[in-house]
């Protein structure tokens, strides 16, 4: 059997900027929009966006816990960001309000 090798068989399809901009700018509910950012930003699968509970996530630490599925290792993740200017911003915050 023949091998592909083409570029589109090594990357994976990643969202440009400006589809994901289209992407978020189509869902009008505010929690429709905090569930596919969290999906986006940290890479969850549907199920492990449902595992999620309000106490896996620690505002007053900004992190929140992520349990994996298909036997990965849970993991704790920052819910804010520093830009160069030392500014703190969510992640979510950013993909949300823009």
């Amino acid at each position: 059997m023949p091998r592909l090798t083409g570029p589109a068989q090594r990357l994976s399809p990643y969202f440009t900027q400006h589809e994901l901009r289209a992407l978020f700018s189509a869902i009008t509910d505010r929690r429709d929009r905090a569930l596919f950012a969290l999906i986006y930003h940290y890479g969850l699968r549907v199920g492990e966006l449902a595992l999620l509970d309000r106490a896996d996530v620690d505002l007053e630490r900004g992190r929140i816990v992520v349990k994996r599925l298909k036997g990965g290792a849970w993991f704790e993740r920052p819910l804010w960001v520093r830009d160069a200017s030392g500014h703190t911003t969510s992640p979510l915050e950013l993909i949300i309000l823009r």
